[in-house]
């Protein structure tokens, strides 16, 4: 078993690759800004480093940004599992009752094929933020609000839930490894304990 004093000097070593990547200053419209080194390595990539040494290496992609040539080319070149980021939020994937898109979750899984990546699909359910829990989203939610609106009973929630999961699993049975079904179900809140009021 590798320390992570270990990973993380192979990772320092190999930094350079990644050291024109300003993530920083990106808003989620747009892609990263990649500097030459990034872009111009030769050496070994940072996905043959971790499986030479036992590791599997993951990073969070964003659909949209796949059109940028660079951002691919990083993403595809060094990381041999890839997360759809946001693409599989029920908000995304049904914004509305009964009207499905798949389009981002669809554009990372053909990323993932063609780079011969794994692709960790997440995260089917995703509750509401309440008045306890901090807003990090800045209104909006990963669960649509015709689901969060409170027009539908506990039993029609628990269908509409299970219809939907039911439904992505069908979809993408088989392409990844992993799959988060329920995302952060426990009480935000540290001074509680439980559940979310709204699980």
């Amino acid at each position: 078993m590798i320390s992570r004093r270990s990973l993380l000097q192979v990772l320092a070593a190999e930094g350079a690759v990644l050291s024109g990547v300003a993530l920083a200053a990106c808003t989620p419209s747009e892609p990263p800004t990649l500097g030459p080194s990034a872009l111009t390595d030769t050496g070994s990539s940072l996905r043959a480093l971790a499986r030479d040494r036992g590791l599997s290496l993951g990073t969070s992609v964003v659909a949209h940004w796949l059109i940028d040539r660079d951002y691919a080319a990083l993403a595809g070149r060094h990381f041999d599992r890839v997360t759809a980021d946001a693409a599989g939020f029920m908000s995304i994937i049904q914004p509305t009752r009964g009207a499905t898109n798949f389009t981002n979750f669809d554009r990372v899984a053909q990323f993932a094929r063609e780079h011969d990546q794994t692709p960790r699909l997440q995260a089917l359910v995703w509750g509401r933020h309440t008045p306890e829990t901090e807003d990090i989203f800045g209104g909006w939610t990963p669960t649509p609000g015709w689901v969060l609106r409170g027009d539908l009973s506990r039993d029609e929630a628990i269908a509409v839930m299970q219809q939907h999961i039911e439904k992505v699993m069908r979809r993408y049975r088989g392409r990844g490894r992993e799959y988060v079904v329920v995302n952060e179900p426990l009480h935000g809140d540290r001074r509680r304990t439980g559940l979310h009021p709204n699980v």
